[in-house]
Order: C-alpha cells, then sequence, then structure tokens
C-alpha cells in the first residue's frame, strides 16, 4: 500500500517543516532537497519561483502550543461564544472535510480577534 501525503499551501508552511520530497521549479531545477527544515529563506525562495504548495512532514513538535495560543487572553466565556457562532455558520457543513477543516480554523482566528478587539474596546 503507497500512502499519499497531501502538499501543504506555502502560506500555510510552519517554519521548521521537512520537506519529504525535493521542490523543483517549472522547468524541473533542484530548489531545495527532501530533508531541508523549512525556514523564512526558503518561503521567499517557494514564492520568487512561483512555488504554490510543498510535501512537508506537518507533524511538528509544539504544534500544541500554537492552538493554545490562540486562545491567549480570551476567557472561557469568549471561548464558548466563537465556538458557539463558528457552529452557527457551519451548521450544515461536513466539519471532517479538509477544505471546511480549514475554513473552520480561518474563521476561529478571527473570531478569536473580533472578540478580543470587543473586549478590549
Amino acid at each position: 500500500m503507497i500512502l499519499i501525503m497531501p502538499n501543504v499551501a506555502v502560506d500555510q508552511l510552519k517554519l521548521g517543516a521537512i520537506l519529504n520530497s525535493d521542490v523543483k521549479d517549472l522547468s524541473g531545477r533542484l530548489l531545495l532537497k527532501t530533508g531541508t527544515a523549512i525556514d523564512e529563506k526558503h518561503l521567499k525562495i517557494f514564492r520568487s519561483w512561483g512555488i504554490v504548495e510543498v510535501d512537508v512532514d506537518e507533524d511538528l513538535p509544539g504544534d500544541e502550543q500554537t492552538d493554545t495560543s490562540l486562545w491567549k487572553g480570551l476567557d472561557e466565556e469568549g471561548q464558548a461564544m466563537v465556538e458557539q457562532e463558528l457552529a452557527r455558520h457551519f451548521v450544515h457543513a461536513d466539519r471532517d472535510h479538509p477544505v471546511f477543516v480549514e475554513l473552520m480554523t480561518l474563521a476561529r482566528e478571527r473570531l478569536v480577534t473580533r472578540f478580543r478587539h470587543r473586549k478590549d474596546g
């Protein structure tokens, strides 16, 4: 059985992610080798050569910290309000579908920012 890993959009890459395959430009010229850990310089390379997605290992140490930092500065009531708003907007969505998972993540980030501004303002 062959396991195919999905590519990750360059804009969604996490620093430190490891390339699972070589990255080549449209003419086949090697830009980065398999096993390279992604840093800011590599993101600039991808953008300048028109690379929109790459094959990386998405399981990075510390990902849990990113999730908890989203809620920083927002109390439990605010978190509940964000989740209720998401549930209302995505009531008919397949929450396990990768597209909706990504949309919900982006919407959650936006709602948290909005609730923080309301709290501060």
